[in-house]
């Protein structure tokens, strides 16, 4: 039977290297990182299903996997669909065949579902200003700097009011890390359309209620549901018009995920958040997976409740029983500008030295300079400016996101390799010097330099920021948290509605109070991922 693969690294890579001037150094391909999952024990095509998010074009390249879309039948929100209507960063549910090489196949049908389309009613930023925490419809959303594709809006410009359509991940029952968002409108209360999806509660003749969010169905059409009806504890989605105290429901149908089409000895590859983690079996994206006997990459990665990953294999018709899973989310971040680029690899100039990343099908690119809609690695140049987010594997930088932007300061996220106390610290085999740098904790709060270099330990995740014109000097330097990826900390007020209904019992979810074992993953060591189709 043919096996699935998982966060695959195309054939012909190279090893990522990390070198500082005077000197660098590498591994070779195929180290202890991410690779194909178990070698298959027969030959031949094979019955597949993916969910994930559309990491890259040229087809569409989903969990690694480049999917055929010549002769498929594409459906967003129930509307038929065609692939240029398809955006990155969007989930989308995949049925198709898998080819015997693992890395390609052709897709029958792929399915695009929105989790909330709706207003934002307030918005909550985190103290580095990389995340904020929206209030949609009762439904909390982490948006990423870097990890959220945006389409006809900003990171910056997102605003109250906005009625934005959202694509993701939930991490818990109301919240959601999105992966896309796309501004639609401005909110106009009585004739904004909306959709949202949840779990019915406090049913009576007329409404019901999702989380926090009320619903009036007196006029709404029933489709899809067990005998036609509704029921407290069903799981729906919500189409509807929203006035500013309620959603008037036009259609109401049963929600539906992959494990609806899925067969008995489907190969099975799914993305997404993992919760309700007990013993070896959790579920990945609402799907459960017995992991007992699988794979776990990269090396040193632990499965926790928030934690994004790709699970591979066999669907037993209860579960899938993985032979591999893959943190897709990296907590190694660089900003700088490319020095070179390869067919799969790209090195990043710095003050002082420099940092060679891996491209493979899983690393997402995103230009927000708005200058390609679909950017490949072959559109990247020399002296183009790249926000990078990365996987360490051994001596191997694995890129799961890059996105081309404007300008900006060099910043280095990584763990700290060494350290001079009180004048320098290394991470990533450069070197900085950290004198007249401002200093601060986790929380944000500042620090004098004596009480940063004795707090500080070689493996210590710090990020350094050298602004605009660089100097090899540090201008500003802070512990980040090993395990939380942005968005999984505390947030601050940032709108004008703080006293928003919505958004006032937000504050204790903003560091996952439902996921009280998973704060250390909201993050996930993790990533998106994920993603792309790096040169495609």
């Amino acid at each position: 039977m043919q096996k699935f693969p998982l966060n695959i690294l195309a054939a012909a890579v190279i090893a990522a290297s990390i070198s500082a001037c005077g000197g660098g150094g590498g591994s070779s391909a195929g180290s202890a990182g991410a690779g194909p999952a178990i070698p298959p024990s027969g030959g031949g095509d094979s019955v597949a299903s993916s969910s994930g998010t559309i990491d890259g074009f040229g087809s569409i390249f989903v969990n690694g996997v480049r999917w055929n879309t010549d002769n498929v039948d594409i459906t967003i929100d129930g509307v038929f669909a065609s692939e240029s209507d398809l955006g990155l960063g969007m989930v989308v549910d995949i049925r198709g065949t898998l080819n015997e090489d693992l890395v390609s196949g052709t897709a029958s049908t792929v399915t695009v579902n929105d989790e909330v389309e709706g207003p934002i009613s307030a918005i909550e930023i985190d103290g580095d200003n990389d995340a904020k925490l929206m209030t949609i419809l009762g439904i909390l959303v982490i948006v990423e700097r870097t990890g959220t594709v945006f389409e006809g809006v900003e990171f910056d410009t997102l605003s109250a009011n906005d009625v934005i359509e959202v694509s993701g991940f939930r991490e818990n029952g109301t919240r959601l890390r999105a992966t896309r968002i796309e501004k639609k409108s401005v909110f106009v209360p009585g004739q904004s359309e909306v959709q949202v999806t949840g779990t019915i509660s406090e049913l009576n003749q007329d409404t019901f209620k999702l989380g926090e969010l009320l619903v009036n169905f007196s006029e709404a059409t029933l489709q899809g549901l067990p005998g036609g009806a509704l029921s407290n504890g069903q799981a729906v989605e919500v189409d509807g018009i929203a006035d500013e105290t309620l959603v008037r429901a036009v259609n109401i149908k049963g929600e539906q995920t992959i494990s609806n089409t899925l067969e008995i000895g489907d190969n099975v590859s799914v993305e997404g958040v993992i919760s309700n983690l007990e013993g070896t079996r959790c579920q990945v994206d609402g799907i459960p997976v017995d992991f007992s006997e699988a794979s776990i990459t990269p090396l040193g990665f632990t499965l926790k409740n928030g934690v994004v990953v790709d699970a591979a294999g066999t669907w037993n018709g209860s579960v899938v029983v993985a032979e591999s899973v893959v943190g897709t989310r990296g907590r190694i971040e660089i900003e700088a500008t490319v020095e070179s680029v390869t067919a799969n690899t790209i090195q990043l100039r710095l003050f002082n030295g420099s940092v060679t990343i891996l491209v493979d099908n899983n690393t997402r690119l995103d230009d927000d300079t708005g200058v390609i809609d679909r950017l490949s690695i072959s559109d990247l140049r020399a002296g183009d400016f790249l926000e990078v987010e990365a996987l360490q594997d051994g001596s191997e930088l694995i890129a799961t996101r890059i996105d081309r932007d404007d300008l900006d300061d060099d910043v280095i996220q990584a763990a700290v390799t060494a350290f001079e106390s009180g004048a320098s610290v290394t991470v990533l085999g450069i070197t900085y010097r950290t004198d007249g740098a401002e200093f601060e904790d986790q929380a944000n709060r500042d620090l004098s330099a004596t009480d940063f270099y004795n707090q500080l330990q070689v493996g210590d995740l710090i990020k350094l920021k050298d602004d605009l014109i660089p100097d090899g000097v540090a201008d500003e330097v802070e512990f980040e948290s090993q395990d939380s990826q942005d968005g999984g900390g505390p947030f601050e007020d940032d709108s004008d509605d703080s006293d928003d209904s919505d958004d006032s019992d937000d504050s204790d979810d903003s560091d996952d109070s439902d996921d009280s074992d998973d704060s250390d993953d909201s993050d996930d060591s993790d990533d998106s991922d994920d993603s792309d189709d790096s040169d495609d």
